[in-house]
Parts: structure tokens; C-alpha cells; sequence
């Protein structure tokens, strides 16, 4: 019974034979064909496997010719022997010095004691207080000996040398590569863009917070004027200077903010002066671009967001001054 199937790759004859690996069918011709292209595949692999073992080789080899490294540790375990040696030998000569400074005034007592002895023999002029006092001396000069023979009184000072930590002394780190450096980075900044994406609302709620920190009241009292329409009654009403980013945080929530609405905030800050807290916004705004629009060009429009919010200002230190003027009159009238 002639097959229904026909080679998958003629597409004209039967397919007589079926390969157990790809489950095609295959005319005769084809399908030693096809099982010539596996073996040719097969080939290129074996090929690839030996250039691996030759960069294995290299490695190793490598690995090997690593020895200056190891040689550069084994001159430090020399050094620091030798300066260890060093620091030794200066210790036992200032113990030397200590016991032959006392040996050495040992043997000078002795000389003048046997000096005056040998003066008195010989003048036959002694008195009962010369041997009194020869008596006193040689007494003391048996304690000196005495005492020279024990340990001698000096202290040896090895507290620092105890505090030494020798695994931080000489230790060996891998050093990065470009490539590492280059994935690492990579790696961080699409954890903060996920972490970013994720987070957005938080992210501009402490960019708020951060603003809210760093403004002074005069800098609150000057945006409670430019924003006291916008803010809500019941906020405006409480007074507090405190509760002024709070009011905006409330009127410019990431949630319903527009794109001029912020631009609005934004143009406020820069207009008293607050041009960093300015900058933050648009830093954040161009991070987040997905979720609020880019802004507009600031060099264009800068002039006339200072002009009109300006304005506001300038009118509301002239109230400001106007009720300072009755305050003075009533003052005046009293």
C-alpha cells in the first residue's frame, strides 16, 4: 500500500522513510540527505567541542603562568618575617640595655665601696660611722644582686601586635572585568526601572516629602498666595504653614494630576526662587515619562510663568504691606 505521506522536504515523492528524531517524513535520496545534514551538524559541534578544549588548555595554562602572583605573596611572607625579626631583635636589645644599666651600677657601687675600703685600710683612720655606713651600702649593693638576678623589671608590650588581623593583612580578591561591570549595571538599572514602574506613586510622594523638608516658611507662606485659590477649603482653613505641601500633595496627586497642573508646580517653585525643588519634579517627570507626560521646553515659557505667577506674588506683598499700614494707624489712633 502506497504511503499518503510525502517527503517533507520535496514535497513531490513518498515519504517512505521517517526520522524517530524530527518525526518527518523523507524520500529515499532526501533522507540520506537529511541524515548527511545531521552528521555534518554533528561534525561542526565535535569542531566547536575542540577549540573549547584548546581555550580550556589556554586557561589553564594561564592559571599556571598566574605564579607571579603567587610569587608576590611569598615575597611578602618574607618581608613581613623579616621586618617581625627586625621588630625582635630591637626588643631584646632594649632588654639588654635595661638589665646592663642595672649591672652597670651594680659594678660602679661596687668600685666606689671597695675604693673607700682599701683609703680606710690603709689610713687606719676609720669610724664607727664609716662602718655604719659601709655596712648600709653593702647591704644594699647584696639586694641590688638579688634582684639582678630575677627578671628584670621591664614590661613587654605586645598589645598592638595582638590586635593584628592576619586574614585582612594580604588577602586576594577577583577583580571584575568590563564585561562584569557592564552586566552588573545593566542588571541594577532594570531593577530600578521594574522597582520605579512599580513604585511610581510612592516615588513622587517622596519627591514631595523630600520638597516639604527642605522649604522654608518663607517659601511656604509665598506658595499658600500662588496656590490659596487651588487649595481646598478645609485645608485653607486649618492655617498652618505646615500643612502647605500637604495641601498640594492632595491637590497634585499623582493620581489625577495633569500635565499642567504640574507644570503649574513646577513653575510656582521656580518662581520663588526654589529651582532645585523645580528640578526634582522634572527629573522625575522624565523618569517617568509612561506615566506623566513629558514636560515643556522651561526655557520657553519661563518668562511668562514668572511674569504671571510673579504678579501674584508681587500683589500679595503689597496686601501684606497694606495690612501692616492699618496695623501701624491703629496703633496711631490709640
Amino acid at each position: 500500500m502506497a504511503s499518503s505521506n510525502h517527503c517533507s522536504f520535496c514535497r513531490k515523492n513518498p515519504g517512505i522513510c521517517i526520522c524517530s528524531g524530527c518525526r518527518a517524513y523523507f524520500c529515499d535520496d532526501h533522507f540520506k540527505d537529511h541524515r548527511g545534514m545531521l552528521a555534518n551538524e554533528l561534525d561542526g559541534l565535535t569542531t566547536e567541542r575542540d577549540v573549547i578544549q584548546e581555550k580550556i588548555s589556554k586557561a589553564i595554562s594561564h592559571r599556571q603562568s598566574a605564579g607571579s602572583l603567587l610569587s608576590r605573596i611569598d615575597e611578602w611572607q618574607r618581608t613581613t618575617i623579616e621586618k617581625v625579626k627586625e621588630a625582635a631583635a630591637q626588643a631584646r636589645e632594649q632588654a639588654f640595655q635595661i638589665m646592663n644599666l642595672k649591672r652597670e651600677e651594680i659594678t660602679k657601687q661596687f668600685e666606689i665601696i671597695s675604693q673607700e675600703l682599701k683609703e680606710l685600710s690603709d689610713t687606719k683612720c676609720v669610724l664607727e660611722q664609716d662602718l655604719t655606713r659601709l655596712k648600709q651600702d653593702i647591704d644594699q649593693l647584696n639586694q641590688d644582686l638579688e634582684q639582678l638576678s630575677q627578671p628584670p623589671p621591664a614590661k613587654l608590650n605586645v598589645k598592638q601586635s595582638e590586635q593584628i588581623v592576619w586574614h585582612q593583612m594580604i588577602y586576594v580578591e577577583q577583580q571584575s572585568t568590563d564585561a562584569d561591570q557592564q552586566r552588573s549595571q545593566s542588571g541594577q538599572q532594570m531593577q530600578h526601572l521594574e522597582l520605579a514602574g512599580m513604585d511610581a506613586d510612592l516615588n513622587f510622594r517622596i519627591a514631595l516629602i523630600k520638597i516639604q523638608h527642605s522649604l522654608t516658611n518663607e517659601d511656604r507662606q509665598q506658595l499658600n498666595f500662588i496656590f490659596g485659590d487651588d487649595i481646598p477649603r478645609v485645608l485653607r482653613e486649618n492655617g498652618s504653614l505646615e500643612n502647605s505641601i500637604n495641601a498640594l500633595q492632595a491637590t497634585f496627586d499623582r493620581l489625577k494630576i495633569s500635565r499642567t497642573n504640574y507644570e503649574y508646580l513646577v513653575q510656582a517653585l521656580q518662581a520663588i526662587q526654589r529651582h532645585d525643588c523645580a528640578q526634582r519634579l522634572i527629573d522625575y517627570a522624565r523618569f517617568n515619562q509612561e506615566i506623566i507626560p513629558p514636560l515643556l521646553n522651561w526655557q520657553h515659557q519661563q518668562n511668562q510663568a514668572e511674569t504671571t505667577i510673579g504678579s501674584r506674588i508681587s500683589k500679595s506683598q503689597v496686601v501684606a504691606s497694606e495690612i501692616l499700614a492699618d496695623l501701624d494707624d491703629e496703633d496711631d489712633d490709640e
